[in-house]
Protein backbone atom coordinates (compact mmCIF):
# COMPACT_ATOMS: atom_id res chain seq x y z
CA UNK A 1 0.00 0.00 0.00
CA UNK A 2 2.53 2.57 0.34
CA UNK A 3 3.23 3.16 -3.14
CA UNK A 4 -0.24 3.68 -3.71
CA UNK A 5 -0.04 6.29 -0.64
CA UNK A 6 2.81 7.70 -1.93
CA UNK A 7 1.27 8.18 -5.63
CA UNK A 8 -1.84 9.97 -4.07
CA UNK A 9 0.23 12.45 -2.31
CA UNK A 10 2.14 13.40 -5.24
CA UNK A 11 -1.31 13.99 -7.07
CA UNK A 12 -2.47 16.03 -4.41
CA UNK A 13 0.96 18.13 -4.62
CA UNK A 14 0.33 18.40 -8.47
CA UNK A 15 -2.61 20.25 -7.79
CA UNK A 16 -1.43 22.45 -4.99
CA UNK A 17 -1.86 26.31 -4.96
CA UNK A 18 1.96 26.71 -4.88
CA UNK A 19 2.75 24.26 -7.81
CA UNK A 20 0.34 26.50 -9.69
CA UNK A 21 2.61 29.05 -8.92
CA UNK A 22 5.59 27.18 -10.25
CA UNK A 23 4.00 27.09 -13.20
CA UNK A 24 4.45 31.29 -13.71
CA UNK A 25 6.84 32.28 -16.32
CA UNK A 26 10.25 31.91 -15.02
CA UNK A 27 12.62 34.71 -15.75
CA UNK A 28 14.89 32.31 -17.69
CA UNK A 29 11.83 32.19 -20.30
CA UNK A 30 13.29 35.61 -21.21
CA UNK A 31 16.42 34.66 -23.03
CA UNK A 32 14.69 32.96 -26.47
CA UNK A 33 12.67 36.20 -26.44
CA UNK A 34 15.69 38.13 -26.20
CA UNK A 35 17.45 36.76 -28.75
CA UNK A 36 14.75 36.72 -31.06
CA UNK A 37 14.48 40.73 -30.63
CA UNK A 38 10.81 40.22 -28.93
CA UNK A 39 11.16 42.40 -26.12
CA UNK A 40 7.48 43.51 -25.90
CA UNK A 41 7.33 39.31 -24.75
CA UNK A 42 10.09 39.34 -22.91
CA UNK A 43 9.06 42.55 -20.66
CA UNK A 44 5.39 40.99 -20.58
CA UNK A 45 6.92 38.11 -18.65
CA UNK A 46 8.74 39.62 -16.28
CA UNK A 47 5.83 41.70 -15.23
CA UNK A 48 3.87 39.03 -15.25
CA UNK A 49 5.87 37.22 -13.34
CA UNK A 50 7.67 40.16 -10.51
CA UNK A 51 3.53 40.59 -9.70
CA UNK A 52 2.92 37.25 -8.44
CA UNK A 53 2.09 36.88 -4.98
CA UNK A 54 4.87 35.69 -2.72
CA UNK A 55 8.07 36.81 -4.92
CA UNK A 56 10.93 38.18 -2.60
CA UNK A 57 10.65 42.05 -3.06
CA UNK A 58 14.10 42.07 -4.03
CA UNK A 59 13.70 39.40 -7.09
CA UNK A 60 10.20 41.24 -8.28
CA UNK A 61 12.18 44.78 -7.71
CA UNK A 62 15.23 43.58 -10.26
CA UNK A 63 12.79 41.68 -12.38
CA UNK A 64 10.64 45.00 -13.06
CA UNK A 65 13.60 46.88 -13.90
CA UNK A 66 14.28 44.82 -16.27
CA UNK A 67 10.76 44.85 -17.60
CA UNK A 68 10.86 48.77 -17.18
CA UNK A 69 13.94 49.07 -19.44
CA UNK A 70 12.67 47.06 -22.12
CA UNK A 71 9.30 49.32 -22.49
CA UNK A 72 11.38 52.28 -22.16
CA UNK A 73 13.66 51.23 -25.21
CA UNK A 74 10.18 50.46 -26.96
CA UNK A 75 9.05 53.75 -26.26
CA UNK A 76 5.66 52.62 -24.77
CA UNK A 77 5.01 55.09 -22.41
CA UNK A 78 2.11 53.77 -20.91
CA UNK A 79 2.92 49.87 -20.25
CA UNK A 80 6.64 51.83 -18.50
CA UNK A 81 3.95 53.89 -16.27
CA UNK A 82 2.22 50.73 -15.62
CA UNK A 83 5.59 49.11 -14.36
CA UNK A 84 6.43 52.50 -12.05
CA UNK A 85 3.47 52.25 -10.11
CA UNK A 86 4.09 47.81 -9.32
CA UNK A 87 7.92 48.97 -8.82
CA UNK A 88 6.85 52.00 -6.31
CA UNK A 89 5.27 48.64 -4.32
CA UNK A 90 8.63 46.99 -3.48
CA UNK A 91 11.61 49.52 -4.18
CA UNK A 92 12.75 52.34 -2.21
CA UNK A 93 11.81 55.80 -3.37
CA UNK A 94 14.31 56.81 -4.09
CA UNK A 95 14.72 54.59 -6.68
CA UNK A 96 11.65 54.84 -8.02
CA UNK A 97 12.52 58.65 -8.62
CA UNK A 98 14.83 58.07 -10.66
CA UNK A 99 13.41 55.20 -12.65
CA UNK A 100 10.76 57.99 -13.53
CA UNK A 101 13.07 60.52 -14.59
CA UNK A 102 14.03 57.73 -16.97
CA UNK A 103 10.94 58.07 -18.17
CA UNK A 104 11.07 61.56 -18.50
CA UNK A 105 14.27 61.42 -20.35
CA UNK A 106 12.23 59.08 -23.32
CA UNK A 107 9.40 61.67 -23.54
CA UNK A 108 12.50 64.41 -23.75
CA UNK A 109 14.16 62.68 -26.82
CA UNK A 110 10.27 62.15 -28.20
CA UNK A 111 10.78 65.63 -27.81
CA UNK A 112 6.70 65.36 -26.53
CA UNK A 113 6.97 68.47 -24.49
CA UNK A 114 4.06 69.15 -23.05
CA UNK A 115 4.02 65.59 -21.53
CA UNK A 116 7.56 66.44 -20.12
CA UNK A 117 6.95 69.48 -18.38
CA UNK A 118 3.90 67.69 -16.61
CA UNK A 119 5.81 64.43 -15.47
CA UNK A 120 8.94 66.41 -14.17
CA UNK A 121 6.36 69.41 -12.33
CA UNK A 122 4.88 66.31 -10.67
CA UNK A 123 7.91 64.48 -9.95
CA UNK A 124 9.39 68.10 -8.41
CA UNK A 125 5.95 68.47 -6.24
CA UNK A 126 6.22 64.71 -4.99
CA UNK A 127 10.33 64.20 -4.64
CA UNK A 128 11.66 67.46 -4.88
CA UNK A 129 12.14 68.20 -1.03
CA UNK A 130 14.13 64.76 -0.37
CA UNK A 131 15.63 63.48 -3.50
CA UNK A 132 19.48 63.51 -4.05
CA UNK A 133 20.75 66.92 -5.54
CA UNK A 134 22.01 65.41 -8.81
CA UNK A 135 18.38 64.20 -9.87
CA UNK A 136 17.00 67.79 -8.18
CA UNK A 137 19.20 69.12 -10.95
CA UNK A 138 18.22 66.60 -13.57
CA UNK A 139 14.29 67.36 -13.64
CA UNK A 140 14.94 70.98 -13.23
CA UNK A 141 17.02 71.12 -16.54
CA UNK A 142 14.02 68.62 -17.99
CA UNK A 143 11.33 70.86 -17.05
CA UNK A 144 13.51 73.74 -17.96
CA UNK A 145 14.35 72.45 -21.41
CA UNK A 146 10.54 71.56 -21.88
CA UNK A 147 9.18 74.90 -21.31
CA UNK A 148 11.93 76.35 -23.23
CA UNK A 149 10.61 74.18 -26.18
CA UNK A 150 7.17 75.41 -25.96
CA UNK A 151 8.23 79.50 -26.17
CA UNK A 152 7.58 79.59 -22.31
CA UNK A 153 10.73 81.53 -21.42
CA UNK A 154 10.41 82.84 -17.74
CA UNK A 155 9.23 79.27 -16.93
CA UNK A 156 12.11 77.73 -18.56
CA UNK A 157 14.60 80.14 -16.50
CA UNK A 158 12.67 79.78 -13.31
CA UNK A 159 13.73 75.90 -13.23
CA UNK A 160 17.02 76.29 -14.78
CA UNK A 161 17.88 78.65 -11.33
CA UNK A 162 17.09 75.58 -8.97
CA UNK A 163 20.07 73.68 -10.51
CA UNK A 164 22.21 76.73 -10.49
CA UNK A 165 21.80 80.50 -10.70
CA UNK A 166 24.58 82.46 -12.17
CA UNK A 167 25.55 85.80 -10.08
CA UNK A 168 25.92 89.42 -11.48
CA UNK A 169 29.28 90.18 -11.33
CA UNK A 170 30.00 93.99 -10.58
CA UNK A 171 30.42 95.57 -14.08
CA UNK A 172 33.55 96.82 -15.15
CA UNK A 173 34.81 100.68 -15.25
CA UNK A 174 33.75 102.62 -18.12
CA UNK A 175 36.07 102.51 -20.86
CA UNK A 176 37.65 105.58 -21.57
CA UNK A 177 36.72 107.45 -25.25
CA UNK A 178 38.36 110.11 -27.67
CA UNK A 179 36.30 113.90 -27.25
CA UNK A 180 34.04 114.41 -30.26
CA UNK A 181 33.36 112.60 -33.20
CA UNK A 182 34.49 109.37 -33.07
CA UNK A 183 34.11 106.97 -30.16
CA UNK A 184 37.61 104.46 -28.87
CA UNK A 185 35.94 101.44 -28.47
CA UNK A 186 37.47 100.34 -25.23
CA UNK A 187 39.99 97.28 -25.98
CA UNK A 188 40.11 94.37 -23.63
CA UNK A 189 41.82 94.68 -20.59
CA UNK A 190 42.17 90.77 -19.64
CA UNK A 191 41.15 87.63 -21.48
CA UNK A 192 37.91 86.24 -20.96
CA UNK A 193 38.75 82.66 -20.94
CA UNK A 194 40.19 81.11 -17.63
CA UNK A 195 43.50 79.78 -17.51
CA UNK A 196 43.89 76.12 -19.19
CA UNK A 197 45.28 74.70 -16.30
CA UNK A 198 42.62 75.84 -13.63
CA UNK A 199 42.74 73.88 -10.63
CA UNK A 200 38.56 73.80 -10.01
CA UNK A 201 38.23 71.08 -12.14
CA UNK A 202 35.05 69.04 -10.13
CA UNK A 203 36.01 65.65 -9.09
CA UNK A 204 34.71 62.47 -11.15
CA UNK A 205 31.91 61.70 -8.62
CA UNK A 206 30.61 65.71 -9.00
CA UNK A 207 30.62 64.96 -13.24
CA UNK A 208 27.41 64.13 -14.00
CA UNK A 209 26.04 67.31 -11.15
CA UNK A 210 28.74 69.16 -13.03
CA UNK A 211 27.01 68.53 -16.97
CA UNK A 212 23.65 69.23 -15.14
CA UNK A 213 24.68 72.81 -13.45
CA UNK A 214 26.62 73.73 -16.73
CA UNK A 215 23.69 72.91 -19.50
CA UNK A 216 21.47 74.74 -16.82
CA UNK A 217 23.85 78.13 -16.22
CA UNK A 218 24.08 78.01 -20.70
CA UNK A 219 19.98 77.71 -21.40
CA UNK A 220 19.99 80.47 -18.20
CA UNK A 221 22.85 82.52 -20.45
CA UNK A 222 21.13 81.87 -23.76
CA UNK A 223 18.34 84.82 -23.91
CA UNK A 224 21.36 87.88 -23.00
CA UNK A 225 23.33 85.73 -25.67
CA UNK A 226 20.64 86.30 -28.47
CA UNK A 227 19.93 89.90 -26.93
CA UNK A 228 23.28 90.94 -27.76
CA UNK A 229 23.69 89.27 -31.17
CA UNK A 230 21.04 90.57 -31.95
CA UNK A 231 22.00 94.56 -30.88
CA UNK A 232 21.96 96.91 -33.83
CA UNK A 233 24.69 99.77 -33.97
CA UNK A 234 22.82 103.17 -34.05
CA UNK A 235 22.49 104.99 -36.57
CA UNK A 236 22.41 108.73 -37.42
CA UNK A 237 19.28 110.55 -38.76
CA UNK A 238 19.50 114.29 -37.49
CA UNK A 239 20.23 117.25 -39.49
CA UNK A 240 23.51 116.79 -42.00
CA UNK A 241 26.31 119.18 -40.29
CA UNK A 242 29.03 118.68 -38.31
CA UNK A 243 27.51 119.86 -34.77
CA UNK A 244 24.13 117.72 -34.62
CA UNK A 245 26.41 114.98 -35.31
CA UNK A 246 29.10 115.14 -32.89
CA UNK A 247 25.95 115.81 -30.42
CA UNK A 248 24.66 112.61 -31.45
CA UNK A 249 27.68 110.61 -30.71
CA UNK A 250 28.24 111.80 -27.01
CA UNK A 251 24.40 111.36 -26.17
CA UNK A 252 23.53 108.44 -28.46
CA UNK A 253 26.64 106.03 -29.74
CA UNK A 254 29.24 106.95 -26.55
CA UNK A 255 26.64 105.54 -24.15
CA UNK A 256 25.31 102.55 -26.65
CA UNK A 257 28.88 101.51 -26.69
CA UNK A 258 29.19 101.82 -23.09
CA UNK A 259 26.58 99.75 -22.12
CA UNK A 260 27.58 96.94 -25.21
CA UNK A 261 31.08 96.72 -23.55
CA UNK A 262 29.75 96.16 -20.41
CA UNK A 263 27.15 93.84 -20.81
CA UNK A 264 29.95 91.84 -23.06
CA UNK A 265 32.99 91.97 -20.03
CA UNK A 266 30.58 91.51 -17.64
CA UNK A 267 27.72 89.35 -17.66
CA UNK A 268 28.23 87.92 -20.78
CA UNK A 269 31.83 86.67 -19.65
CA UNK A 270 31.11 86.21 -16.19
CA UNK A 271 28.80 83.52 -17.00
CA UNK A 272 30.11 81.45 -19.72
CA UNK A 273 33.62 81.71 -17.87
CA UNK A 274 31.47 79.81 -14.89
CA UNK A 275 30.15 77.26 -17.32
CA UNK A 276 33.95 76.54 -18.56
CA UNK A 277 34.81 76.25 -15.05
CA UNK A 278 32.42 73.39 -14.58
CA UNK A 279 34.57 71.32 -17.54
CA UNK A 280 31.72 69.15 -18.81
CA UNK A 281 32.87 68.74 -22.10
CA UNK A 282 29.66 69.21 -24.21
CA UNK A 283 29.04 72.40 -22.28
CA UNK A 284 32.61 74.03 -21.91
CA UNK A 285 33.06 73.50 -25.79
CA UNK A 286 29.11 75.63 -26.74
CA UNK A 287 30.69 78.18 -23.81
CA UNK A 288 34.05 78.45 -25.41
CA UNK A 289 31.89 79.01 -29.16
CA UNK A 290 29.48 81.22 -27.62
CA UNK A 291 31.78 83.56 -25.81
CA UNK A 292 33.99 83.71 -29.13
CA UNK A 293 30.78 84.63 -31.07
CA UNK A 294 29.98 87.35 -28.66
CA UNK A 295 33.60 89.01 -29.55
CA UNK A 296 33.27 88.79 -32.71
CA UNK A 297 30.36 90.12 -33.39
CA UNK A 298 31.04 93.47 -30.93
CA UNK A 299 34.51 93.25 -33.30
CA UNK A 300 32.44 93.75 -36.40
CA UNK A 301 30.26 96.36 -35.30
CA UNK A 302 33.28 97.99 -34.31
CA UNK A 303 35.41 97.76 -37.56
CA UNK A 304 32.27 97.95 -39.88
CA UNK A 305 31.04 101.44 -38.12
CA UNK A 306 31.37 104.24 -40.60
CA UNK A 307 30.33 107.82 -40.69
CA UNK A 308 27.37 109.16 -41.93
CA UNK A 309 27.28 109.47 -46.13
CA UNK A 310 27.21 113.31 -45.94
CA UNK A 311 30.90 113.67 -43.86
CA UNK A 312 32.37 110.96 -45.88
CA UNK A 313 31.76 113.29 -48.92
CA UNK A 314 33.04 116.80 -47.09
CA UNK A 315 35.85 114.92 -45.58
CA UNK A 316 36.06 117.30 -42.91
CA UNK A 317 39.70 117.85 -41.97
CA UNK A 318 40.45 114.47 -42.51
CA UNK A 319 37.48 112.89 -40.26
CA UNK A 320 37.33 109.72 -42.54
CA UNK A 321 40.62 109.38 -41.52
CA UNK A 322 40.35 109.73 -37.87
CA UNK A 323 37.24 107.18 -37.61
CA UNK A 324 38.47 104.38 -40.02
CA UNK A 325 41.58 104.13 -38.88
CA UNK A 326 41.31 104.00 -34.77
CA UNK A 327 38.12 101.97 -35.69
CA UNK A 328 40.77 98.90 -37.24
CA UNK A 329 43.01 99.40 -34.31
CA UNK A 330 40.38 98.73 -31.70
CA UNK A 331 38.68 96.02 -33.36
CA UNK A 332 41.39 93.75 -33.73
CA UNK A 333 41.48 92.81 -29.70
CA UNK A 334 38.39 91.26 -29.93
CA UNK A 335 39.47 89.68 -33.07
CA UNK A 336 42.40 87.97 -31.57
CA UNK A 337 39.73 87.38 -28.18
CA UNK A 338 37.59 85.18 -30.48
CA UNK A 339 40.05 83.48 -32.27
CA UNK A 340 41.55 83.02 -29.58
CA UNK A 341 37.89 80.74 -28.12
CA UNK A 342 37.39 79.53 -31.57
CA UNK A 343 40.65 77.86 -31.35
CA UNK A 344 40.26 76.27 -27.76
CA UNK A 345 36.93 75.12 -29.09
CA UNK A 346 38.80 73.16 -31.75
CA UNK A 347 41.28 71.99 -29.66
CA UNK A 348 38.30 70.48 -27.08
CA UNK A 349 36.17 69.36 -29.91
CA UNK A 350 39.20 67.52 -31.29
CA UNK A 351 39.92 65.87 -27.72
CA UNK A 352 35.95 64.67 -27.27
CA UNK A 353 35.50 63.95 -30.87
CA UNK A 354 33.05 66.41 -31.16
CA UNK A 355 31.91 66.57 -35.02
CA UNK A 356 29.54 69.35 -35.21
CA UNK A 357 31.33 71.92 -33.16
CA UNK A 358 34.50 71.23 -34.68
CA UNK A 359 32.72 71.79 -37.76
CA UNK A 360 31.12 74.68 -36.58
CA UNK A 361 34.21 76.31 -34.73
CA UNK A 362 36.44 75.81 -38.06
CA UNK A 363 34.26 77.71 -40.28
CA UNK A 364 33.71 80.29 -37.73
CA UNK A 365 37.59 80.59 -37.25
CA UNK A 366 37.75 80.93 -41.75
CA UNK A 367 35.04 83.34 -42.09
CA UNK A 368 37.55 85.62 -39.38
CA UNK A 369 40.61 85.01 -40.96
CA UNK A 370 40.73 83.15 -44.18
CA UNK A 371 43.93 83.78 -44.92
CA UNK A 372 45.52 82.44 -41.59
CA UNK A 373 43.02 79.75 -41.03
CA UNK A 374 42.09 78.19 -43.91
CA UNK A 375 39.43 75.13 -43.91
CA UNK A 376 41.25 71.58 -43.57
CA UNK A 377 40.66 69.36 -46.55
CA UNK A 378 38.47 67.24 -44.41
CA UNK A 379 36.00 70.41 -44.18
CA UNK A 380 35.97 71.38 -48.27
CA UNK A 381 35.28 68.18 -50.08
CA UNK A 382 35.16 69.99 -53.51
CA UNK A 383 38.37 71.51 -53.26
CA UNK A 384 39.33 68.03 -52.11
CA UNK A 385 37.60 66.25 -55.08
CA UNK A 386 39.44 68.95 -57.27
CA UNK A 387 42.89 68.04 -55.53
CA UNK A 388 42.55 64.41 -56.30
CA UNK A 389 41.13 64.75 -59.75
CA UNK A 390 44.41 66.55 -60.35
CA UNK A 391 46.66 63.75 -59.95
CA UNK A 392 44.96 62.20 -63.23
CA UNK A 393 45.96 64.97 -65.25
CA UNK A 394 48.63 64.67 -67.52
CA UNK A 395 51.66 66.36 -66.53
CA UNK A 396 52.54 69.79 -68.68
CA UNK A 397 54.82 70.16 -71.65
CA UNK A 398 57.44 72.14 -71.08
Amino acid sequence: MRPLALACLLALAAWSPGARDDDAPSPDDVHPLEAAGRFDEAAAVLEQRATVPGVAPDVARAWLDRALDYRLALDDTEAATRILRALAAVAPVAHVAARELDLGDVLTRGQRWRGSAALHTAWLARHGQLAAATLRARANVALGNAWRELGDEARALAAYREVRVVPEPPPPPPPPFLGGGAASGPSPRRSPYPAADDPGAPQEQDAPLAALRAEAMFWQTEPRYRRFVARTTPVYSGPPDRRGYDHWVQSVLNPWVVATVRELQGPLAYAYSAIIHEHAPAWEIAAFERIAATLAAFGRRVRDARLPPFLARALVSGLCDTWNVPADEQSAPYFEQAREGYRRCIRLSTHYRSTHSLYRCERALYDLDRARFPLPDELTPALTHRALAALDLPLATR
